[in-house]
C-alpha cells in the first residue's frame, strides 16, 4: 500500500507531522504489531540520490525524532535540517519523504507513506 501526501512549507520550518498506518482491511496498526519503523528522506530528482539529514532508511521506531504512541500514531518531529534548502539556486525544492513499516505477527505486511515537502528557500534567488 502507498499514499502520498503534499505540503508547502518554509526552508528550516519546525513542524511536526503524525500519521498511522492502516492494514489492507483498513484497520489501524498498533505499535504492538509493529517490528521495524524506517524513514528515507532525499532531494526529488536528485542524480545520484541526495539523501537529507543522514535519513537513508533511518530506524526511526521511537528514535530519531519519531515518537510513536500505542494506539499506533506517529509523531515526526521535523528537524530543521530536515527542511533545508540543498541548492541555493532553487527557488522551491522538493523533499520527499518515505516512510516504511514492517509488521510482526503471523503473516508480515509491508506498508509505506510517502509525503512531498515543497520547500521555499527563504533566501533570495538570484
Amino acid at each position: 500500500m502507498s499514499d502520498i501526501e503534499k505540503y508547502t512549507v518554509r526552508e528550516k520550518e519546525v513542524r511536526f507531522y503524525d500519521l498511522t498506518f492502516t492494514d489492507q482491511n483498513g484497520v489501524q496498526i498498533t505499535k504492538a504489531s509493529m517490528s521495524a519503523l524506517d524513514l528515507s528522506l532525499f532531494l526529488k530528482d536528485s542524480n545520484p540520490l541526495a539523501y537529507i539529514n543522514s535519513r537513508n532508511a533511518q530506524n526511526v521506531f521511537d528514535l530519531n525524532n519519531v515518537t510513536i504512541d500505542s494506539a499506533g500514531k506517529i509523531t515526526w518531529a521535523i528537524q530543521t535540517a530536515d527542511l533545508a534548502i540543498q541548492n541555493a539556486n532553487n527557488q522551491v525544492e522538493t523533499h520527499i519523504a518515505i516512510f516504511h513499516l514492517t509488521t510482526s505477527g503471523g503473516t508480515s505486511i509491508q506498508v509505506r507513506k510517502e509525503i512531498y515537502f515543497y520547500v521555499d528557500n527563504l533566501e533570495p534567488v538570484s
